[in-house]
């Protein structure tokens, strides 16, 4: 029987050293190397996330192998979701602009209701009336 003789971080180590460095400089030409980087890791972890998947689907299996395998599949599958959606929260990027909103603590008389006259696109905040104080907001990293 073959037994993984690598811990997850060096495997991790391994797999960047192969794809490259992915975090931007501010330096065009390096950036559009580190950015095709990027989609080659994207691309990495949908294949992986694939396999978690399938196995997860094998939690409620009779196999106790299978059913123990799946369920620590499914676990960790639930985890990463938290943490995801902890980050979009945190970072403001919720699709009904809660984050924005929680983050400014401020309202506009006429986009108080329901949100919908704010919008992010392109990390630029979009005023839909005239009287809104969010058009002092130029982008997100001034949150």
């Amino acid at each position: 029987m073959f037994r993984n003789v690598f811990a997850a971080d060096e495997v991790a180590d391994i797999v960047m050293r192969v794809i490259g460095e992915i975090e931007p400089t501010g330096e065009s030409n390096v950036d559009d190397v580190r950015y095709t980087n990027l989609m080659v890791v994207y691309d990495t972890l949908d294949c992986l996330i694939d396999e978690m998947i399938d196995v997860a689907k094998c939690k409620d299996k009779a196999e106790w192998t299978m059913h123990r395998a799946g369920k620590e599949a499914m676990e960790w599958i639930k985890e990463k979701h938290k943490q995801f959606s902890t980050l979009i929260e945190e970072m403001g990027e919720c699709e009904d602009n809660e984050g924005a909103r929680r983050k400014m603590n401020e309202t506009c008389v006429e986009c108080a209701d329901d949100g919908n006259n704010i919008e992010w696109k392109d990390g630029q905040l979009i005023y839909k009336c005239d009287s809104c104080p969010w058009k002092e907001v130029e982008d997100e990293s001034n949150l």
